[in-house]
């Protein structure tokens, strides 16, 4: 075990390293939790005087300071990794240079960086978005550990406000037809991905103009409310392979003044989940938010304008998937990274523990390197791409 100052002092010494050098490398194992304590590490490290180079090749020669996230690969004097591992206690030190966290990894950058310089309000608002890539805020009473500590951090500051609510994306600012089509996790089998579904789900509750219908209107309906949670309660839990809490669709939501706007931060990790998922320059966007208010701005209105093909299409793979039990592939169309559907799938009860989730592209299987990790499988392949898509010569 380790307290907070121990794992302190490792990464005091890894930066006195690193300031002779004057660069940093980060090496994430994508996610949308890795990918936001990378964006907090580069914009904290450059505004301190550090060149910052972000690597998504895990197996690339490195030769100057390097901080792996999620990938115990440190095995010198010259790295730290900071790994999430659910049964660890706190904080811990592995091997001197691994630390190990059952907190996000974002929120224990967050907490180790503000030992050394200053986390901004930005930033640690960001960082709670790790923790629900971890579902670490599915608890009666929220987040715990270092989260819950951020939260009261920016509590203070009155930067940050939650309530309790429907766990579904865009909550206060979508209709509640497009909230439910539109909200990929907690996945909704036979609603999500289709507005006339949706229409017709609120229709079956004695709802006459289901359309125009607000999350406001929910809450003043105190009968509607009861009816509506304990149907989409039921929904899940009938049709998932493990057991589902209610949790999941009435729990905490936490809203933030972020970028000269109220931002619903389990939207924003929506969008993170979605764009991620698109690859590419999508993908590579995500690790500079932090610096450009008018980049979230424009990257934000791509994910709405988009949002509807999206789920449409992922709907339609994942009720295939349900159907087939053992599809081998998910076929590529606008997703072209399988995170979404692992999260999905791994909701239902469908994931693998044993198997990546591949994809297909014309006649080549793929999957990431996050899934090879995941089941501790083999890896097939010539070499890792720029973002960590493993081509895959043959399903076995």
């Amino acid at each position: 075990m380790a307290d907070i100052d121990a794992v302190n002092k490792l990464f005091s010494s890894f930066i006195t390293r690193a300031k002779r050098e004057g660069i940093v490398r980060i090496v994430p194992l994508i996610s949308v939790d890795n990918i936001i304590a990378t964006s907090i590490l580069n914009k904290v490290l450059t505004e301190n005087g550090f060149e910052v180079v972000i690597s998504l090749k895990p197996n690339a020669v490195v030769r100057e300071p390097t901080i792996f996230l999620d990938l115990d690969y440190c095995n010198s004097g010259q790295c730290m990794s900071i790994v999430y591992d659910r049964k660890t206690s706190g904080l811990s030190i592995k091997n001197e240079n691994i630390i190990l966290t059952n907190s996000s990894i974002s929120a224990t950058i967050a907490e180790i960086v503000e030992y050394y310089w200053v986390t901004d309000f930005t930033d640690k608002g960001l960082a709670i978005i790790g923790g629900i890539d971890r579902n670490l805020d599915l608890n009666k009473n929220g987040f715990m550990g270092l989260e819950a500590k951020l939260v009261a951090d920016l509590d203070k500051s009155n930067k940050v406000f939650s309530e309790i609510g429907f766990r579904l994306w865009g909550w206060k600012r979508r209709k509640l037809v497009e909230i439910l089509a539109y909200t990929l996790s907690p996945y909704l089998p036979g609603i999500t991905g289709s507005i006339d579904k949706a229409v017709e789900f609120l229709q079956r509750l004695g709802v006459k103009d289901p359309s125009s219908m607000s999350s406001g209107d929910i809450v003043t309906d105190t009968k509607l409310l009861k009816l509506l949670a304990e149907k989409l309660i039921t929904l899940i839990k009938s049709s998932s392979f493990r057991e589902r809490s209610p949790i999941e669709i009435i729990g905490k939501l936490y809203f933030i003044d972020i970028f000269g706007k109220i931002i619903d931060l389990l939207d924003l990790y929506g969008m993170y989940l979605v764009l991620m998922s698109l690859g590419g320059d999508y993908l590579i966007n995500l690790f500079y938010l932090p610096y450009d208010t008018g980049l979230i701005d424009r990257v934000y209105g791509f994910y709405e304008r988009i949002i509807g093909d999206v789920v449409k299409e992922v709907s339609e793979h994942i009720e295939l998937y349900r159907l087939n039990k053992k599809l081998p592939y998910i076929n590529a169309g606008i997703i072209k990274r399988p995170e979404v559907y692992i999260r999905i799938l791994n909701e239902l009860g469908l994931l693998d523990e044993k198997d990546p989730v591949y994809m297909k592209n014309g006649d080549k299987y793929y999957t990431v390197l996050s899934e090879f990790k995941r089941t501790n499988k083999k890896i097939v392949f010539e070499e890792i791409s720029d973002e960590q898509v493993i081509e895959v010569s043959e399903i076995v």
